[in-house]
């Protein structure tokens, strides 16, 4: 990605000068900004000069146009980039880039040099679109597990053994996911009568405002106990997303469904679901962290964060498009944390396999590592059902995705190569019509 850009001037005095760099916080050192200018006093190139340099940690973009050097010395324009991301950025594009823009900067009013920089430098940032999504519910129900066993990737089976601290006041977390910035708010439970005030609180502020997505999460035994309270909270968070934001959507989550008798789910679940959504027009997901239900989460978040992120929803058709029918197969998208971002199951998708894929999934860091030497790998792996499972490298759709991974009970190694080929040709295709070649974090 691209870490910042510098402007450097001249002073016959002292030789390089930085005038200014984007972001402001931006450093570099001098020593580094002296050995690009020796390259361009040691180049025989009398016109203006791009040079590409891989030093340290970096590649550089060193912009000077040297038919100013009698006047104005050697003055530089520099782009950075972080050389252990190179293959998240597409180079020829971005040079072609530099030089479509450098000239109009080149061409500015030289008392106002540092501004046309500012504005210059600001054509090589594309901003992710920002989101704050709220989860709120009684203590207990699992908000905080469901946070870090989806956005930060830890092993639920970790968080079922060790119990977590209940969260105190309001929690803040900033992700960023796919084309979003997403903040995150974990609320107490402790508190939710706070939030929930008919009186506009300070707390009721602090979580609702600027909310664009929120989430009621109520776990199956409280349910069981407090079904009227449900209804009671779902009402008040309803009123009040709205009054902070129109357009906010609301989502109830009846986590720890695996509770539920065996027997009577099926009821239990058309049960509560048609008493919320007689009420209210809010989708109704049923939830666990069991590691044999934990795709009931994921599917439930990746469905809601598709009402916001197009690139989410995006891959999710692009997935199922290529997945299709096929049997006992599923289809997870990684990003580089190795944190699942998107998943596409067969409606016959076996837990059991989920079980099976868990354990290859935590343990496959081998192959992960392979990929990420742009190295595919194929593996084999047998429990107590033979699996055929398959990545691929997608760094090149988007930096922050980083592989996928098909896991298959019926299709072979060839069938999985050619749909992780085609689900690469249709990505690709993808990012050709995002309208920005860099993205920005």
């Amino acid at each position: 990605m691209v870490k910042g850009l510098i402007l450097v001037g001249w002073d016959d005095s002292i030789g390089c000068v930085v005038d200014a760099t984007y972001p402001q916080t931006f450093l570099i050192s001098h020593e580094i900004i002296n050995k690009i200018l020796m390259t361009h006093q040691f180049s025989t190139e009398s016109e203006p000069e791009l040079l590409e340099i891989k030093y340290k940690n970096y590649i550089i973009f060193s912009y000077c146009d040297k038919r100013n050097i009698p006047e104005h010395g050697h003055e530089m324009v520099m782009l950075v980039l972080d050389q252990h991301e190179e293959k998240y950025v597409n180079l020829y594009s971005l040079r072609k880039l530099l030089m479509e823009h450098i000239s109009e900067f080149e061409s500015g009013e030289r008392s106002n040099r540092v501004q046309n920089f500012y504005d210059f430098a600001k054509k090589f940032y594309q901003k992710r679109s920002s989101k704050k999504v709220l989860i709120i519910g009684p203590p207990s129900s699992g908000k905080t597990s469901i946070k870090k066993v989806f956005f930060e990737g830890i092993d639920s089976e970790e968080l079922l053994r060790n119990n977590l601290e209940p969260t105190r006041g309001f929690s803040h977390y900033v992700y960023k996911w796919l084309d979003m910035e997403l903040g995150v708010a974990d609320s107490s439970g402790q508190e939710l009568n706070y939030y929930l005030s008919k009186d506009n609180s300070f707390e009721q502020d602090i979580a609702f405002e600027a909310a664009d997505v929120v989430i009621y999460n109520f776990d199956f035994p409280f349910w069981e106990d407090y079904a009227d309270l449900v209804i009671e909270n779902l009402e008040r968070i309803s009123e009040i997303s709205k009054s902070y934001n129109v357009n906010c959507k609301v989502f109830a989550f009846c986590h720890k469904s695996d509770l539920m008798p065996g027997s009577q789910k099926p009821a239990l679940i058309k049960e509560i679901g048609s008493k919320i959504k007689s009420k209210f027009r809010i989708p109704v997901y049923f939830t666990s962290i069991l590691p044999e239900r934990i795709a009931t989460l994921y599917k439930a978040l990746q469905t809601i964060l598709g009402e916001v992120s197009p690139l989410s929803t995006q891959i999710e058709n692009i997935l199922s498009g290529v997945i299709g029918t096929s049997d006992k197969t599923i289809a997870l998208v990684l990003n580089r944390e190795q944190s699942i971002i998107n998943q596409h199951c067969s409606t016959n998708y076996n837990f059991t396999i989920g079980m099976i894929m868990k354990e290859y999934y935590y343990k496959a860091n081998e192959y992960l590592n392979k990929i990420h030497n742009n190295r595919i790998e194929t593996a084999t792996i047998i429990g107590t059902e033979v699996l055929n499972v398959y990545i691929k490298s997608l760094s090149f759709i988007h930096k922050d995705v980083d592989s996928i991974v098909l896991v298959s009970e019926s299709l072979s190694k060839v069938d999985l190569i050619r749909c992780a080929t085609e689900i690469g040709q249709e990505l690709k295709l993808l990012k050709n019509q995002q309208e920005s070649i860099l993205e920005y974090s």
